[in-house]
């Protein structure tokens, strides 16, 4: 599984993976996570959820046009 994941929903492991290097501060490849999670999986439960971290990943490295964008 991706990244080592008993979760057998790719969606789920890529948000969790994600989730994990949003914590860790790898603002570059959390939001590379993010995207990939939001082009992939639109109509996923949890789309909103992704869309909130790509906003505050971009808040958090001070891009407030793009967090505005993202939470919009």
């Amino acid at each position: 599984h991706l990244a080592g994941g008993a979760d057998p929903d790719p969606a789920a492991q890529i948000l969790a993976l994600a989730q994990r290097l949003q914590e860790a501060q790898r603002w570059v490849e959390a939001l590379h996570a993010l995207e990939v999670f939001v082009e992939g999986f639109p109509a996923h439960p949890l789309i909103a959820q992704a869309l909130e971290r790509i906003g505050a990943v971009h808040a958090e490295n001070g891009a407030w046009n793009a967090a505005l964008a993202a939470y919009r």
